[in-house]
């Protein structure tokens, strides 16, 4: 069985270190629920930048959407992206191509190991 190419999507910009702690978290959590899991804040050192902005925001942005188009079976949206504009962005993506969007509930994700 291949595994399921899960995009994971979220609000960064405003929250402390980028909300980089919560989208390891899910993206353990998910990983080990058996998904391939990409991740944006993987690699990148949230204490380097306090916000995701100008021309950054704009090299950041085509890499997920690439990614989504080019690779995503899923899109998986973690509570409070509504107050995201690329969150909202990626989400109106995934969905324009057909993609099923997925809710996490309010629980807690697992921590990295």
């Amino acid at each position: 069985m291949t595994e399921i190419k899960l995009y994971l999507s979220g609000r960064m910009s405003g929250e402390p270190s980028l909300n980089y702690p919560l989208f390891n978290s899910w993206a353990t959590t998910l990983r080990d629920e058996g998904f391939e899991v990409f991740n944006p804040a993987e690699g990148v050192n949230p204490e380097a930048e306090t916000e995701i902005g100008g021309s950054n925001r704009r090299e950041i942005m085509r890499r997920d959407l690439v990614w989504i188009l080019d690779e995503a079976d899923e899109i998986a949206m973690i509570d409070g992206w509504q107050r995201s504009k690329g969150a909202k962005a990626e989400k109106a993506t995934a969905e324009s191509i057909g993609l099923p969007v997925r809710y996490l509930a309010k629980r807690k994700a697992k921590t990295k190991r």
